[in-house]
C-alpha cells in the first residue's frame, strides 16, 4: 500500500465522520451520558486528509482523520496533510484496518474504509 496524491485537506467543525461503532457506543449509554458525548462531539474540529491510495494494484480514495481538537483549542492546519509523518500514519492505519491489505472494507464499522476509484 502507498499514499498517492493528496486530493483534499479540510478542517471541519462539529462531529467528524461518524462510524457505526460510534453510533453503537452512544446508543449503549444512559441518556445523560449520551447527551454529554454528543455535546462534546459538537464542540470538536477535525482535520481530514483525503488521499488517493494504491493497494494491490487498485486505486482507492481514503479520508484520513489526521487530527481532532476542541473548537476553542489549537487551530488545525491543512498543511499537516502534506507532511511525511501524516502520510505514513495514513498508510499504517490502512494496513491495520484492511487486515494487511486483504480487505478494503474490513475497518468500515470503525470508520476506516477505502472507496474504489472509478
Amino acid at each position: 500500500m502507498r499514499v498517492g496524491a493528496l486530493l483534499k485537506a479540510e478542517v471541519g467543525a462539529g462531529p467528524g465522520p461518524i462510524s457505526r461503532s460510534h453510533d453503537d457506543a452512544i446508543r449503549a449509554l444512559d441518556p445523560d451520558t449520551a447527551a454529554r458525548w454528543r455535546s462534546r462531539d459538537h464542540g470538536m474540529t477535525h482535520l481530514t486528509c483525503t488521499y488517493r491510495m494504491t493497494m494491490n494494484g487498485s486505486l482507492y480514495t481514503y479520508a484520513h482523520i489526521a487530527k481532532q481538537a476542541l473548537t476553542n483549542g489549537e487551530p488545525l492546519d491543512p498543511a499537516t496533510c502534506r507532511t511525511q509523518a501524516t502520510r505514513q500514519e495514513a498508510v499504517r492505519r490502512m494496513r491495520e484496518f484492511t487486515e494487511g491489505c486483504s480487505d478494503p472494507h474490513a475497518g468500515a464499522y470503525w470508520g476506516f474504509d477505502l472507496t474504489l476509484d472509478p
